[in-house]
């Protein structure tokens, strides 16, 4: 469970002053934390682009093997990181005490990067076409559309539109996919604000917040001896009390997430060998295995214990620098 030890914001109702989007932990022992798992992901996406931009246009006029094996490497590890921040970004969604806000956060570095993606790919796909960050507000309102539209005719018709605008960005045929694929791993219980909270009686709305205090405890017992017949691991069963007074109660089902993983792969290697061939198609799946490994065997469900606004905020600037930076540098090369 998420406990009060990993922060006293979380259980207090007093807003989270670290990413909104961010999962504290509630585990004990080694593994990796939430942020190191992003810098390995950022890493790979880095790697990934430099084969891209700046080696793919090498390998017409080279003779030697060691451009084609750093282009290769460098693909190969690059797909780790697209499934690492579906996944994080997964995790975010239901921990995120505003949605809107994390929304708004998306859409906003998305902006500020299509420049910078456009200027570092456009010379090489001669295509106009969203960045990762558009990819990932998109896979937010899958699930923002999977939790609040009741219509089931609806609701098919979002997911219709967003998997087709996702077709323009960035993981276009797989970041949909994979946000269906891996949702049945997160069981998600969540209680809305009371009565008493909209009202505006401070009294009422005192005493509202601690019979909800005193029920979660109950609820989380209960929740976790279910999920625990599940085959769960209790310690991978999270609670939270949000400052509007909603109870987020989220388990993880290793079974499940094991087997999302592994349709994730089915799907990515399949659409890469009817693209790309046998080959790459084959070989590009190590990033995402090393990826989704690390999340299922190293993930201690932690975040960083220091400088959290660094954490939250380095994805998003480094995101378009970097693209910037490689632009730069294969104006200069070429």
């Amino acid at each position: 469970m998420r406990e009060c030890t990993a922060s006293q914001a979380q259980c207090t109702g007093k807003p989270h002053r670290g990413a909104p989007d961010a999962t504290p932990s509630h585990r004990s022992g080694g593994g990796l934390s939430r942020d190191a798992i992003k810098y390995l992901a950022i890493l790979a996406m880095t790697l990934d682009h430099i084969a891209y931009i700046l080696l793919e246009p090498l390998l017409p006029g080279t003779t030697g093997y060691m451009v084609p094996l750093l282009y290769h490497l460098f693909l190969s590890l690059g797909s780790f990181t697209g499934p690492v921040m579906i996944y994080f970004l997964m995790e975010g969604y239901y921990y995120t005490h505003d949605p809107r806000a994390y929304a708004k956060r998306l859409l906003l570095f998305a902006l500020v990067s299509q420049i910078p993606f456009t200027l570092a790919f456009g010379q090489l796909n001669g295509a106009l076409a969203g960045n990762m960050l558009f990819t990932l507000l998109l896979c937010f309102g899958v699930l923002y559309v999977q939790e609040h539209e009741g219509n089931a005719g609806k609701r098919r018709r979002a997911y219709l539109l967003l998997f087709c605008l996702s077709l323009f960005t960035d993981w276009n045929t797989l970041a949909v996919p994979f946000v269906f694929f891996l949702r049945p791993a997160f069981h998600v219980t969540r209680v809305g604000a009371g009565v008493a909270s909209q009202t505006g009686d401070e009294a009422t709305m005192k005493e509202e917040a601690s019979r909800r205090t005193a029920a979660s405890s109950a609820t989380a017992g209960r929740m976790n001896e279910r999920h625990v017949q599940l085959g769960i691991d209790e310690n991978t069963l999270r609670q939270c009390l949000h400052p509007s007074g909603r109870q987020v109660q989220l388990g993880i089902d290793p079974v499940e997430r094991r087997r999302g993983m592994g349709k994730c792969l089915l799907l990515f290697v399949v659409l890469n060998v009817l693209s790309r061939g046998p080959f790459d198609g084959v070989s590009e799946a190590l990033g995402l295995c090393l990826g989704f490994a690390c999340i299922d065997r190293l993930y201690n469900g932690r975040q960083a214990t220091t400088h959290r606004r660094f954490h939250q905020y380095f994805f998003y600037v480094y995101y378009p620098a970097h693209l910037l930076l490689l632009w730069g540098l294969h104006a200069w090369l070429m």
